[in-house]
């Protein structure tokens, strides 16, 4: 949401040029961006001023934005219940220029729209706002379901896959250049993903090169996996898992020696999110379990823990596989590296635990 830097520490104006004139040019050229304004780099205050005093008025600008953050704020409702205060949808606001906040002393802050965008904004036809809202959470669910569930992925085969399980819907077909075009208006306020022309880049993978080149280098000779789009579109939920028979089992298991709900929730979510990345250790749990004072006298007694969290891994769609669990590719394909984790280990064998250490010096003692 934007920085408190840019409250407004002056007398209260009512114009839309004068708000932003009030702005820094490091604001004006963030708000500049989502109005599809080129080359901001280049430009000068007054310029940039001018543009945006043109651009935040004209109403198909305006409604393209306006629609963007309300639809993340309907996902933040549907998904998790969270209901937008009136400082939120504020902050949300002044991101696209809508808005501006004063601060009005003795720790308060006034948000005010300028008079001439209230006239607009007053007169916008919600059912035109309603339609470019309601598209926008079709390509932006795929968008999330995609990242969460491929964690990188070739742009066409989003579109390919949008426009297959919408056909029949009589839905719009996605272009290349809507997909870009929503993909920048997706970015306005979710977290971020990368693009390269080719590949979007989940948040998750824009913080690491590594964590990128190794889900990259496992995706190789792989299918997607592409579920139903009612299936495909519950992972636009960052928090979705997949209930299975071992998920259940599991979810047992630490029920049974921690007996907290709420905890075992949290942990479920870590151990799954450590999975789907690939990246999954049982020390790390085995620590968090001890915080929680479940003790273990040696890791040769986690054993029944350490194979519930090797079946769990195994039946995890992984980016690294394109979607797909290790089970099923073990099933289906001959390449070496789609194998499955066995839970049967010889005792000289690396130790599936992921320490790095034999198996008969770490959770086989």
């Amino acid at each position: 949401m934007q920085n408190l830097k840019n409250i407004i520490k002056k007398p209260i104006k009512m114009s839309l040029k004068e708000n932003l004139n009030y702005m820094t040019v490091a604001y004006l050229k963030e708000v500049a961006e989502k109005y599809e304004v080129n080359k901001v780099y280049k430009m000068k205050k007054q310029e940039l001023v001018d543009i945006l005093a043109e651009r935040i008025l004209d109403k198909n600008y305006l409604i393209s934005n306006i629609a963007a953050f309300e639809e993340r704020m309907d996902y933040d409702k549907f998904f998790f219940g969270i209901e937008a205060d009136d400082s939120v949808i504020a902050l949300g606001y002044s991101q696209i220029g809508v808005s501006f906040m004063y601060d009005i002393g003795d720790g308060n802050v006034k948000s005010i729209i300028p008079d001439e965008l209230a006239n607009i904004i007053n007169n916008l036809d919600i059912n035109e706002v309603n339609l470019v809202k309601a598209r926008y959470s079709l390509v932006f669910n795929y968008i999330r379901a995609f990242s969460n569930l491929y964690g990188v992925y070739e742009k066409n085969v989003l579109i390919s896959t949008f426009n297959k399980q919408n056909e029949e819907a009589g839905v719009q077909p996605l272009t290349s250049e809507e997909f870009e075009y929503c993909l920048h208006k997706y970015n306005m306020f979710n977290e971020e993903v990368g693009f390269n022309g080719v590949e979007v880049i989940g948040s998750a993978l824009c913080v690491s090169e590594d964590d990128y080149k190794k889900v990259v280098e496992g995706q190789k000779g792989k299918e997607y996996y592409i579920p139903a789009k009612e299936e495909l579109l519950k992972y636009s939920n960052e928090y979705y898992i997949k209930k299975t028979q071992y998920y259940d089992d599991l979810y047992a298991y630490l029920m049974k020696v921690v007996n907290d709900k709420d905890i075992v929730n949290e942990l479920m979510i870590a151990i799954y999110s450590n999975c789907v990345m690939d990246s999954f250790t049982i020390d790390l749990l085995l620590a968090r379990l001890e915080l929680l004072g479940v003790r273990y006298n040696n890791l040769g007694q986690a054993q029944e823990l350490l194979a519930l969290c090797i079946k769990f891994s195994n039946n995890t769609h992984k980016w690294i596989n394109r979607g797909w669990t290790a089970s099923d590719l073990s099933k289906h394909s001959s390449k070496p590296n789609s194998s499955v984790i066995s839970t049967k280990v010889g005792r000289n064998d690396p130790c599936p635990c992921g320490s790095g250490k034999k198996y008969k010096k770490c959770c086989g003692r």
